[in-house]
C-alpha cells in the first residue's frame, strides 16, 4: 500500500473541473462529484493521475455517463386520462412534475406545453399552447373550453427541464351538446292532449338548460303531424306553444275518437335532445250510441273491444229497423181488441230494443262489465219477462 500518495482527477469536457481525491485509509483514495456538477447529461471522461516521490506516476480514465434526474407527472411516469363536459362549461388540468426519488416539486420547467387534434365535419383541426406554471411546480392547462366548440379533442401534455427526464401525457377530452329539459303543459295528461272536434286544442311546454336550469330560449321546433309540419312559437323565452283549431281539420270522428302521434323536433345549436313523440286525441262532440254513453275508455283500448262498441251501436239500429214489420202487425191486432173492448193478452205486447239488446247480446255485456239494466232503467218482471220504466211492455 502506497500512502501519502497526491490522487489528482479532471474532467475532459468541462474546462477547469479538477480536483483531488480524499486518503482514506493507507492506500485508499476517494472522490466523490456531485452529479448536479455537471453542465448538462451526457457522457465524460474521468482522467485520473496518482504521484508521489520516488514513485512510479500512474494514469487512468473512466468514463462517466450522466443521466437525466428521473422525475414523475401527477406522481406516475405516463399519465392517461379522459373526460367528458357539456358545451360552454369550464374545466382545467392541474399537473405536478416532481423527482421521484423525492417528490420534490420541480420548479421552472422550461418545457411545459400541449399538442393537440381535433375534428369538425371531417376537417382536422391542430394547435400547440404552453402550459400555465403556477410558480410551485403545478403546471395548468387551461384549452379554455368555455368557447371550445363540440368535438373530442385528443391533447399530449410535456413537461421536463434541463437535467431533468422530461415526462408526457395523453388526454382525451370530449366536449358534448347539452340537453334540454322539457315539461309539458297542463293540458297533457301523460303525454296525451285531448280536445272535442271543433274546439281548440294547445300544445304547449316549458324548455330549460339542463346545466343551468334556465329558461331556454331560441330553439327552432316543428311539429309533425297528419303529414304536414306545424311551428311551434316561442310566446316567452322559454316558453313554446301552438293552438290547432279542430274545426279546420276533416277529422271524421264518429263513435271513436281520432287518436294520432305527432312528433316534435327541436333544435339548438350547442343542445341536443332526442324527438318528442306525443299523442292528440280528437273526441266527437257527444260521445254516445243509442239512449246510453259508452265509456271514453273505449276510444284508448282499441282493437276487438272498441270494434265491439262499435258494433253495439250497430246493433240498436238493426234492431229498430229489423222489427218494424213485427211490430206493426202487433200494433194492429192489438188496436182491434181495443175496438172490441176485449182484453189484451201479453203475446199481444212488444218488447222494447233495448230489452232485445239485453237478451241477444248479454255475453258482450258482461265481457264488458255493463250493466244495462240500470243504464237504460230495464228491470225485470216477476214472471222473469224484462219490462221498462212502464209496468207494460213498448212499442
Amino acid at each position: 500500500m502506497i500512502t501519502n500518495g497526491i490522487v489528482t482527477f479532471s474532467i475532459g469536457q468541462v474546462a477547469g473541473f479538477v480536483g483531488t481525491f480524499d486518503h482514506i485509509s493507507d492506500g485508499l483514495y476517494r472522490l466523490s462529484i456531485a452529479t448536479t456538477s455537471f453542465p448538462s447529461v451526457g457522457s465524460y471522461t474521468l482522467n485520473i493521475l496518482a504521484q508521489k516521490l520516488e514513485y512510479e506516476s500512474q494514469s487512468l480514465t473512466l468514463y462517466l455517463n450522466i443521466i437525466a434526474i428521473r422525475t414523475e407527472i401527477n406522481n406516475t411516469l405516463f399519465l392517461q386520462d379522459s373526460a367528458e363536459i357539456y358545451v360552454g362549461t369550464e374545466h382545467y388540468y392541474d399537473f405536478n412534475y416532481t423527482i421521484q426519488e423525492t417528490d420534490a416539486l420541480i420548479i421552472g420547467a422550461n418545457i411545459a406545453y400541449i399538442e393537440c387534434e381535433y375534428q369538425i365535419d371531417g376537417v382536422l383541426h391542430y394547435f400547440t399552447q404552453d402550459l400555465e406554471d403556477l410558480g410551485n411546480g403545478l403546471y395548468r392547462l387551461d384549452l379554455n373550453t368555455l368557447q371550445r366548440p363540440i368535438a373530442r379533442y385528443t391533447i399530449a401534455i410535456y413537461i421536463g427541464k434541463d437535467n431533468y427526464i422530461t415526462r408526457s401525457s395523453s388526454l382525451v377530452l370530449d366536449i358534448l351538446p347539452r340537453n334540454i329539459g322539457i315539461t309539458f303543459g297542463s293540458q297533457f295528461q301523460a303525454r296525451i292532449v285531448e280536445g272535442a272536434e271543433g274546439d281548440l286544442i294547445t300544445i304547449d311546454f316549458d324548455l330549460t338548460d339542463s346545466i343551468t336550469g334556465l329558461p331556454l330560449a331560441g330553439a327552432t321546433i316543428v311539429m309533425n303531424y297528419r303529414g304536414e309540419e306545424w311551428n311551434i312559437t316561442e310566446i316567452t323565452d322559454g316558453y313554446y306553444k301552438l293552438t290547432i283549431d279542430t274545426s279546420l281539420i276533416e277529422y271524421s270522428a264518429l263513435f271513436a275518437a281520432v287518436t294520432e302521434e305527432a312528433t316534435i323536433s327541436i333544435q339548438k345549436t350547442n343542445y341536443t335532445i332526442a324527438d318528442q313523440t306525443i299523442t292528440i286525441s280528437i273526441t266527437p262532440p257527444e260521445f254516445t250510441v243509442g239512449q246510453f254513453g259508452v265509456p271514453r275508455i273505449f276510444v284508448y283500448i282499441g282493437g276487438a273491444v272498441a270494434l265491439l262498441a262499435i258494433a253495439i251501436a250497430g246493433t240498436t239500429r238493426y234492431i229498430r229497423y229489423a222489427r218494424i214489420p213485427l211490430i206493426v202487425k202487433q200494433i194492429e191486432s192489438t188496436r182491434k181488441l181495443i175496438a172490441g173492448n176485449k182484453t189484451i193478452s201479453d203475446e199481444n205486447l212488444t218488447s222494447t230494443y233495448e230489452e232485445e239488446m239485453i237478451e241477444l247480446y248479454h255475453d258482450a255485456w258482461d265481457m264488458l262489465d255493463l250493466d244495462l239494466t240500470k243504464i237504460i232503467g230495464t228491470t225485470s218482471s216477476s214472471s222473469g219477462n224484462l219490462l221498462g220504466d212502464e209496468s207494460q211492455g213498448g212499442i
